[in-house]
Formats: C-alpha cells, sequence, structure tokens
C-alpha cells in the first residue's frame, strides 16, 4: 500500500513539473502574411502571462534565396562558388549558412556597389571562411582558409528582414516589417526569444518555421474590372449623388487589393470578388428600378 502511494506521489509530481515546464513553453503553429510589410504569427501557448499590446522579444525574418549551384572553384582548392537564381539587393544585409559539407557562417552588408566587393570575416567563431567576394548581383566566392577536400556543397542564402515592432493580441503576434516582402518567395522566421509580462523568458521547442508568399491575380481582377465598367457606363450616371459616393468608397477595396499583393491563401481574393459582384448588382438593380419608375 506504501509502495502504491509513494508511486502515486511521484507520478502526480512528476505531472506537476511538466505541466509547469509546458505551461511556459511555446511553438510556431503557422504564418500569415497580412501585407507587404506585415505579418501574424500563431502560437500554441499554454499559459503564458504576457499583456495583449507591444511586446519584447527578438523575432528574425529571412528571405530565403534559391541557390542554383554551389561548387568548388576551378581556380583554388579553398574557394566554393555560389550561384543564385536571384539577384542581390543593394543595401541589405545577408547570411550565408553551410549546410552540407564545408563548415562555416557569414553575415554581410551590401551597399550600393555589387561587383567585386570583398567581405573579410572578422567572427571569432565562425573561423574557417576567410573571406567573401560578391562578384555580381547572382555570383558570390567563399574563401576558406584550407583546402576543401569535397566536390559537393550546400548553402543557406538568407536576406534579412528587418522588424520594426512587435505586438500581441490573443494567442498571435503580429510583425510589422521595416522592409517589404516579395511574392512568390521563401522565407523563414525565427522566435529567439519571448518575455512575459514579468520580463522572464518565455522557452519554446521549435522556434523556426518556413512560409510562402502568393501573389493575389491582378489578371483575374483586371478583368473583372473591365467587364463591370462597361455595364456600369450605361447606368453610372443615372444613380443619385449619395449612392455614386458610397460605391466609390466601397470600390476602393479593389485598389487597396491590388496594392496588397501578397496573401498566404485565395481566400482574400475571393471574398474581394463576392463583395464586388454583390454590390455592383445592388447598384445596377436600383437603377433599373428607378428607370421603371420613371416611366
Amino acid at each position: 500500500m506504501k509502495t502504491k502511494i509513494k508511486l502515486l506521489g511521484i507520478s502526480f509530481f512528476s505531472f506537476i513539473a511538466l505541466a509547469t515546464f509546458w505551461a511556459n513553453t511555446i511553438n510556431i503553429e503557422k504564418v500569415e502574411v497580412l501585407s507587404q510589410n506585415s505579418l501574424k504569427m500563431s502560437l500554441t501557448w499554454w499559459i503564458v502571462d504576457i499583456t495583449d499590446g507591444d511586446i519584447q522579444g527578438d523575432i528574425k525574418v529571412f528571405k530565403d534565396l534559391t541557390v542554383q549551384k554551389a561548387q568548388k572553384s576551378p581556380v583554388a582548392d579553398n574557394i566554393v562558388s555560389i550561384t543564385l537564381s536571384e539577384e542581390l539587393v543593394p543595401n541589405t544585409s545577408y547570411s550565408i549558412l553551410s549546410v552540407f559539407w564545408a563548415e562555416g557562417n557569414m553575415d554581410f552588408t551590401l551597399g550600393k556597389e555589387l561587383n567585386g566587393v570583398e567581405f573579410v570575416n572578422t567572427d571569432t567563431e565562425n573561423v574557417n571562411i576567410d573571406k567573401l567576394v560578391v562578384k555580381d548581383s547572382t555570383e558570390i566566392d567563399i574563401y576558406y582558409k584550407l583546402a576543401l577536400q569535397w566536390e559537393e556543397f550546400e548553402y543557406k542564402v538568407l536576406q534579412w528582414i528587418w522588424v520594426d515592432i512587435l505586438s500581441k493580441l490573443g494567442n498571435d503576434i503580429n510583425i510589422n516589417l521595416k522592409n517589404s516582402l516579395d511574392s512568390d518567395s521563401n522565407y523563414i522566421i525565427m522566435l529567439i526569444s519571448l518575455k512575459d509580462t514579468f520580463w522572464k523568458e518565455i522557452t519554446f521547442d521549435d522556434g523556426i518555421f518556413d512560409f510562402s508568399t502568393q501573389e493575389i491575380n491582378k489578371e483575374a481582377l483586371q478583368i473583372l474590372t473591365s467587364t463591370w465598367s462597361q455595364i456600369l457606363n450605361n447606368t453610372w450616371t443615372q444613380l443619385p449623388e449619395e449612392w455614386l459616393n458610397a460605391a466609390k468608397e466601397i470600390w476602393n477595396v479593389k485598389e487597396v487589393a491590388m496594392k496588397t499583393s501578397k496573401t498566404p491563401n485565395t481566400w482574400p481574393e475571393t471574398w474581394i470578388f463576392i463583395a464586388l459582384t454583390f454590390i455592383i448588382n445592388t447598384i445596377i438593380f436600383f437603377a433599373r428600378k428607378k428607370q421603371l419608375k420613371s416611366f
């Protein structure tokens, strides 16, 4: 009997310890692109005491550039040449991370010049790399201090997207960005640290999350606009002035949607089409109704 009670006691305290640990542990559940300069990161909270509003933390956002190839240079055994599928951008910070075989990571920041720019490695923790040379907008050479024995390499080239403001609302963290996101691109978000209301560090299991951006079908919006413009031209001048003002304000929804070219799914686009169809049908209905009354 005493043994059972002892085991029950151990199980109970073990459960309390695990519950306490998991109460302050969070993971990234999903990331939603709200606009070109804003994200919403949904977290799997348990019991974390963070008041809604602006919060303190360190969250990194990177654009994951596509590496077309990475191979040893024919010039020397200590140089790896990287070719990108997309161009580097002036006045932007980057990180190169070694994934396969050759070790060594390095950060660098480009100015206006993109041709023949050299960056000497001053990081005392990553000593394998001697320097980087940005040959042009898509070519980077990595100079290692020692000759490389391998022939195959894999790297991550990440473009920094600077975070401006962090705020919490419910289980979500809203992230305002200083840089604009690009459509049809891959991104990585890193949750480095978060602090609760009492400035206590919150732990998390996996703070790295991949997400991608998509683009609203602008062509479909233009077709919709063109089609309805032909119909509205016949009825627009027959509407009362207050209807015209209201309709023009609502029509701005379409313009906002076209400017917001990044979205993680097609639901915003679908709702825009539904709203526009309803609005325009209503305008035409009242215009025809007014015409009938005039006879």
